[in-house]
């Protein structure tokens, strides 16, 4: 035949896979022939069998942005002539939505990090030959039920002024809000997010304003003045804009009697038990807007 450095055939009996056999001699012009050269090839048509079902494990996470993972393990498959084989995992949640889709792993298992969140997650799996074949699918695996408990973290300081707000989820832990306090222990600081609300005092002790900055967008929510008559309240003035306005008004007898607000001017009264607690507010039509309730001690129960 012509000089040539490929060749393609058909094979002699391809009724069966296996491994095939090819015998290379190259002759020169002249007719000398070198050694043969020997070499094989597999023919694998065949497909894996299907892996075992998929056990899903949870154990905790090294990211911090996921607490939880998934380690999903399952039997191997076999093939008859590929001895090394891959596998293709799929991963979907509980409504059948595909979050992982034929993800390829040299092992038995697969690690899946739930940055969805909470959820039951299913995995299947199947294996991929070395020539490319892929086998069918195993049985979805069970639900694995991602289930992060939150709790509350409060923070005091050495004067029992609560410093900080946490949520723990998982055992990942979040800072919700941050108090600080003037050497009086009055509140002067509190932030949530980029939101700052600050308060300032007189020299009696008196909060006489409150600002609430947004630090993102370096912006001014609201800022409220209070104006007295001795210890007590009379006014809440909004400074927000550029014309004052009275958004709160209180009048007194022996206690405080009444609050109207500027704006809608709806007024709620105020009643008291013999403690001289506040147990119930009404409006002008003596209608019931709020109600407390109060344990021995004097604590708020419920309103």
């Amino acid at each position: 035949m012509p000089y040539s450095n490929t060749l393609s055939w058909i094979l002699a009996d391809p009724t069966y896979d296996g491994i095939k056999y090819v015998f290379v001699v190259y002759r020169d012009t002249t007719g000398h022939e070198s050694i043969p050269f020997l070499d094989s090839i597999i023919l694998d048509r065949g497909v894996p069998s299907i892996p075992g079902k998929p056990v899903g494990t949870k154990e905790l996470s090294y990211r911090s942005e996921v607490p939880i993972n998934i380690r999903f393990t399952w039997s191997p498959a076999t093939d008859s002539l590929s001895s090394t084989l891959n596998y293709l995992v799929t991963i979907t949640d509980g409504n059948g939505t595909i979050l992982v889709e034929d993800a390829l792993t040299h092992d038995t298992s697969y690690t899946f990090y739930p940055i969805q969140g909470a959820g039951t997650y299913y995995a299947k799996v199947r294996a991929l030959d070395m020539a490319g074949n892929i086998g069918g699918y195993s049985p979805l695996s069970d639900g694995v039920d991602i289930v992060l408990q939150k709790s509350i973290i409060r923070e005091y300081d050495a004067n029992s002024n609560m410093i900080g707000v946490k949520e723990d989820v998982g055992g990942q832990v979040e800072t919700l809000s941050v108090l600080t306090y003037d050497a009086s222990d009055k509140l002067k600081t509190y932030t949530e997010d980029s939101l700052v609300t600050t308060m300032v005092y007189d020299g009696d002790g008196r909060r006489v304003r409150k600002t609430l900055e947004d630090t993102a967008s370096f912006t001014v929510e609201s800022d409220i003045s209070y104006l007295y008559d001795g210890r007590r309240i009379l006014y809440e003035v909004d400074e927000t804009g550029f014309e004052p306005s009275v958004i709160a008004s209180y009048t007194y007898g022996i206690n405080l009697i009444a609050r109207e607000e500027g704006i809608s001017g709806s007024t709620a009264y105020y009643f008291y038990n013999g403690h001289g607690d506040v147990t119930g507010l009404v409006d002008i039509y003596g209608v019931l807007i709020g109600s407390f309730d109060y344990e021995a001690f004097g604590d708020v129960l419920e309103e």
